[in-house]
């Protein structure tokens, strides 16, 4: 039998494993972060913590399971070259991102903030070089106008775990799945942290501030980036959901607030359109609506949206 090692997290996981036992393959061991491990105990799985894959010893405890395929579902583990050389026939991993275009933690992200048309994910071999190696099965889809960060990754997972399903006959049947080398002249990498630092930048376009803010938007989960923010003096700020404001006619500066009351705050942009924040984020996490809450706060009609001075801005 056809022998593997699972790592990941959540419903790609156990789909992916559902699958291996379904088509008669064996499953040696599952390692998963703790948030996964109550559904996967009720399935009769008692996974290891992916986390004790980084320990020094781990090639050594996994040499001892004899696996052919290593298949990483969806974890944030970097593999040790010693544990990438062990399966028999390979190690293979499934990244939410059209590679080689879309390397790194963020790229769904960036993909919305840049005004990309598609998106991707890809089943790769895994070699030393992070999401560089062979690719196997690439799927390309559009990007909705109304995709948030959350949903759009949400999209990528679920074609991924097809993706995922569709080869693992093939697997167990003892085939090597074909693959192509990256084209690495097309290579772009979004590095694991919130593009810009999170900020919006009230001096850009609205699109691009309604982009980014529907990019960095994960509700009702808790962003991995951070909300989106900006600062009104030295008091921080937390935006949830925009849209198109109106045209400006006079000469007003970027991030001026335009109007505020029970539909949100109107800021001016720096392409003289405006946009309106509907609702803001606590730090607690709650959702209040963003004109009564900042009016509480003493905030009126031509206060400034902006970056506190001592923040330093880079672009990934």
């Amino acid at each position: 039998m056809t022998n593997f090692l699972l790592v990941g997290n959540g419903r790609p996981l156990e789909e992916v494993y559902t699958g291996i036992r379904r088509l008669g393959g064996t499953v040696a061991a599952v390692y998963a972060d703790p948030e996964s491990w109550n559904r996967l105990n009720a399935m009769g799985i008692h996974p290891e913590p992916a986390s004790s894959l980084r320990e020094k010893n781990s090639a050594a405890r996994v040499r001892g399971l004899n696996i052919d395929w290593l298949l990483n579902v969806q974890s944030k583990i970097i593999f040790s070259p010693e544990l990438l050389k062990l399966p028999k026939l390979g190690a293979i991993n499934f990244h939410p991102g059209p590679l080689p275009e879309g390397a790194g933690l963020t790229a769904h992200e960036w993909a919305i903030l840049l005004g990309e048309k598609s998106f991707g994910v890809t089943l790769h071999y895994m070699t030393e070089e992070l999401d560089g190696g062979p690719i196997i099965a690439r799927r390309d889809f559009e990007i909705q106008e109304t995709d948030t960060g959350l949903t759009l990754l949400a999209r990528a997972w679920r074609l991924g775990t097809d993706l995922f399903c569709e080869i693992l006959r093939s697997l167990i049947g003892g085939g090597m799945p074909e693959s192509y080398p990256q084209d690495k002249t097309r290579y772009r990498y979004f590095a694991g942290k919130a593009p810009y630092g999170g900020l919006i930048h009230f001096e850009w376009p609205a699109r691009r501030i309604l982009d980014f803010i529907r990019a960095l938007n994960y509700h009702p989960l808790r962003s991995p980036s951070g909300p989106p923010r900006f600062y009104i003096g030295k008091d921080e700020y937390f935006a949830h959901q925009a849209e198109s404001g109106h045209p400006i006619e006079e000469n007003v500066e970027p991030g001026t607030i335009l109007k505020i009351g029970e539909e949100g705050i109107g800021v001016a942009c720096g392409d003289r359109q405006s946009v309106r924040l509907r609702d803001t984020i606590l730090p607690a996490g709650s959702l209040v609506p963003a004109g009564p809450y900042l009016l509480e706060r003493g905030i009126t009609a031509g206060d400034r949206c902006g970056i506190h001075p001592k923040e330093k801005i880079g672009q990934c």
